[in-house]
């Protein structure tokens, strides 16, 4: 008969954990998982949240570094305040070809957005909550070489000679052949180069037949001081039909420019009809205006001067001279300061002075 082996109890396989072991394990696991979980909420709280100082600086320095970018190439500057900016830059391939323009701009009051403006477009937000933006600008300011030339002068009045400056009113008829001239030269300043005549103003009253027609020409003074045989320019008055008694009647002139200062002018009135083509108002019996002479043909082709005639005149023209304006003055802008301040601390302000490299124009502002 086979005998029974017995096994000693200590080599008997282990199948669970006892109850000391298992509390001692679980202690364990809580200290661990306690640890972990304030390594977590420790490295939560480094994490930035956006509001701390040294976040403000960085974001704020991150505008003020775009803002540089922007201002660096700035070709053209066409608004300069301390809050707001306007500038052109070289075309970047955004829609049409030519400059592009760019603008910043910052209300002024603490909480409004600073924004950029692109082309025109929408303004968007760069920067929340600004609590400052302030622009300063670093300009040099010099007066423009400019070789001037000859500037003509506005209209104004060279003669005037009516009732209250030429004696006795009267009239002189112009018929074929029957003609008259007043010569006139311009009291010009010292330094004018040349003058022109643009209008004429003269009275005369038609005849009983309206039959003929009125000239009147801008001549040279010939050798002798006469009424001379070279036109500046003319014009064919219109006929008797068109002439008011006791009106002024106007022409103008377009060719009657570059005359010389040193050099008078011969306004001359002729007509062509069968009988009396104008009765042209004259003052006769005074003293002749300075620098003007009444010659007058009498249909013998001579022409007679009188010292105490004059013909009804308002003489309008202008006088060319040097420029005399003063150079007009180009400011240069070479840089412009930026500071940003988005948060009410005072650490967190970021200034930059930015370089700008085309030295752009700012002229007139």
């Amino acid at each position: 008969m086979m005998q029974r082996r017995n096994i000693p109890p200590r080599n008997r396989r282990r199948t669970a954990f006892t109850l000391v072991e298992l509390v001692v394990s679980m202690g364990i696991m809580s200290i661990l998982f306690g640890g972990t979980i304030s390594a977590i909420l420790i490295a939560s709280h480094a994490l930035p949240d956006g509001q701390s100082p040294a976040e403000q600086i960085l974001c704020g320095g991150e505008v003020v570094d775009a803002i540089a970018g922007d201002l660096f190439y700035a070709t053209a500057i066409t608004e300069s305040t301390a809050t707001a900016v306007t500038f052109a830059v070289p075309d970047r391939g955004h829609g049409a070809a030519g400059p592009e323009t760019i603008r910043y701009e910052w209300l002024g009051i603490p909480g409004n957005p600073l924004t950029r403006e692109y082309n025109g477009g929408v303004k968007l937000t760069v920067a929340a909550g600004v609590q400052d933006f302030a622009l300063s600008y670093s300009v040099t300011a010099a007066k423009l070489d400019i070789k001037k030339g000859a500037l003509e002068g506005s209209e104004r009045v060279l003669l005037q000679q009516d009732g209250t400056n030429s004696g006795t009113p009267s009239d002189f008829a112009i018929q074929t052949g029957f003609l008259c001239a007043e010569s006139f030269q311009p009291t010009l300043p010292g330094t004018a180069t040349s003058w022109r005549i643009t209008r004429v103003k003269f009275m005369a009253a038609p005849d009983a037949v309206l039959d003929g027609k009125l000239t009147i020409e801008l001549v040279q003074p010939d050798m002798s001081g006469k009424p001379g045989l070279t036109v500046i320019d003319k014009v064919n008055y219109l006929g008797e039909s068109t002439l008011v008694a006791k009106q002024w009647h106007e022409v103008a002139f377009t060719k009657a420019g570059g005359l010389s200062p040193s050099s008078g002018v011969f306004i001359k009135f002729s007509g062509k009809g069968t009988g009396t083509v104008a009765l042209l108002r004259i003052g006769t019996g005074g003293v002749a205006a300075a620098g003007t002479a009444f010659f007058a043909d009498s249909g013998t082709g001579t022409w007679v001067e009188s010292s105490t005639t004059n013909i009804w005149l308002s003489v309008y023209g202008t006088v060319t001279g040097p420029d005399q304006g003063a150079a007009p003055t180009v400011s240069t802008l070479h840089s412009v300061g930026v500071a940003l301040q988005t948060a009410a601390s005072a650490a967190t302000r970021v200034e930059t002075q930015v370089m700008t490299v085309n030295a752009p124009d700012v002229r007139g502002l």
